[in-house]
């Protein structure tokens, strides 16, 4: 006679196992794929630019290379109203080695700024985050604006020197580094002093530049570390108040506005070289440009590596453990980071 097994079947708890640590990897995969396809959608937004100069006022913008609104470098000039104008150039008499900062008051896309030639904004001091709202910026032209996508970045870092954009008046002259591959750092200086064999044109200022800081060695400092520790040692980093650069200088054969690669290999009209020696007004970034912030998820997250913290797993346990709902995947999410 056959014998059956009626033993009643191992029930597995839902709960045991790996269960939780599964579900907590399909949650972190719903999150990555709504991340990514926001990071991807070009949408009205909050920028941020850092002001520069007062015979001329030039705004160069914050970019981020995971958000498709930022990913762009852009540096335009611009004008605002007699009396802020007013209250800009005394606080610059009073704090001259303080960099300002401007942000739009409404959400708008870059091409709405550039299109418009004017926006609304608040202007910032860093220092001590005091700000001054409904300031109108008009009058804009653009200097420069290059992607920042992917798939316009250099296969490399420069080795022998390190690229900037020259630009500004014959009386006030600023600068901000290429950025032509991720990982990267803005570098942006304000009033830097220029000792050249040929005098630059204010034209070709006006239009910008491209210029070599010969001595320094891109690809042998890259990727930066962050913000905080670079400014920590300020004194060490290269791009630090009245340290002096051995410069040349080039015409941009790129057009003003493109999506298209800058290619460093066709930059060849060397107009000049000399030294350019850094002021004190300078602004620093490896932090925003380099790195997501995602506050409508717990942290953790590294979606670069597709795995979750043993911090970020927990939190997921106890969102699914404890019946909670997280707004994370709400309808109706913010997913706007900034």
């Amino acid at each position: 006679m056959s014998k059956f097994n009626l033993a009643r079947p191992a029930y597995r708890s839902s709960t045991s196992g790996d269960f939780i640590g599964k579900l907590a990897n399909t949650f972190q995969k719903v999150v990555e794929e709504e991340n990514l396809r926001q990071r991807n959608e070009v949408k009205p937004m909050q920028h941020t630019f850092v002001v520069q100069g007062t015979e001329k006022l030039y705004m160069v913008h914050t970019p981020s290379f995971h958000m498709a609104g930022g990913r762009y470098q852009l540096i335009f000039s611009g004008e605002v109203s007699g009396e802020n104008r007013q209250r800009y150039e005394q606080f610059k008499k009073e704090q001259p080695n303080t960099m300002l900062t401007l942000s739009n008051t409404t959400p708008l896309t870059l091409d709405d700024i550039i299109n418009s030639k004017s926006f609304t904004a608040s202007v910032t001091n860093p220092d001590n985050k005091n700000s001054v709202k409904g300031i109108e910026v008009f009058n804009i032209e653009v200097v420069k604006k290059r992607s920042l996508s992917r798939e316009d970045f250099e296969s490399t870092y420069p080795e022998r020197f390190m690229p900037f954009y020259l630009y500004g008046t014959s009386k006030q002259q600023h600068i901000d580094h290429m950025l032509l591959l991720d990982p990267n750092i803005q570098l942006t200086a304000s009033n830097v002093r220029l000792e050249l064999k040929e005098t630059l044109s204010a034209e070709n200022l006006g239009k910008g530049l491209i210029l070599y800081a010969n001595n320094v060695h891109e690809a042998s400092m890259q990727p930066f570390p962050l913000t905080e520790k670079l400014l920590a040692d300020k004194d060490k980093f290269f791009f630090s108040a009245n340290k002096k650069l051995n410069v040349s200088v080039y015409r941009d054969p790129f057009p003003t506005v493109t999506d298209d690669p800058i290619k460093l290999d066709q930059v060849k009209d060397l107009i000049t070289t000399g030294t350019l020696t850094l002021g004190s007004e300078i602004f620093i970034d490896s932090d925003k440009l380099n790195y997501e912030a995602h506050p409508d998820v717990p942290s953790g997250i590294n979606p670069s590596k597709g795995e979750m913290t043993k911090q970020s797993k927990q939190k997921w346990k106890e969102i699914a453990c404890g019946g909670k709902t997280h707004k994370g995947f709400s309808s109706n999410a913010d997913m706007n980071f900034r």
